[in-house]
């Protein structure tokens, strides 16, 4: 069996958070943009979301042996500036109103730069990590195992 392990260090958000938001662990939050400017000329509203996490799925192997055992795998985060920054820069939306005149950058824009930061920041991650390692000290970590598997019982997805 193998698992999609994508661990965390953060996840948050600036937006227009409601009480019950707080309370709900049943699904990730998207909150509509909060106002951070309101003057008698200019209306400034926006929306963030940061993470510091892997860019991607980290595969996790286990053998039938290794379930019986209940071992325990860990996976530890690996890219944090690269997911901090071109998350925070690919997932910010900000509006723009002066004298009623909207104003706003394309998404276009902001995709292309998140991009080009997470691959410039990519050797400061390795390094990072690299020294975390050599520390022993483990930085957004999630432990998985596996403590069942059935085989049987085929289910067509559609």
């Amino acid at each position: 069996m193998t698992l999609g392990v994508t661990p965390g260090v953060i996840d948050a958000w600036i937006g227009n958070v409601s009480n019950s938001d707080f309370t709900n662990f049943t699904s990730a939050p998207n909150p509509p943009a909060a106002t951070l400017v309101n003057a008698l000329l200019l209306q400034v509203s926006g929306r963030a979301h940061a993470t510091i996490s892997n860019l991607s799925a980290t595969p996790v192997s286990f053998t039938y042996q290794d379930i019986q055992q209940l071992t325990k795998k860990t996976v530890g985060t690996q890219n944090f500036t690269a997911s901090l920054l071109s998350k925070l820069v690919g997932d910010t939306q900000l509006s723009v109103s002066i004298l009623g005149l909207g104003l706003g950058l394309p998404q276009a824009v902001t995709a292309l730069v998140s991009g080009i930061l997470a691959s410039a920041v990519s050797p400061i991650d390795q390094l990072l990590s690299s020294v975390l390692q050599t520390l022993g000290v483990g930085l957004g970590q999630a432990d998985v195992w596996v403590s069942n598997l059935r085989c049987d019982g085929a289910v067509l997805v559609i």
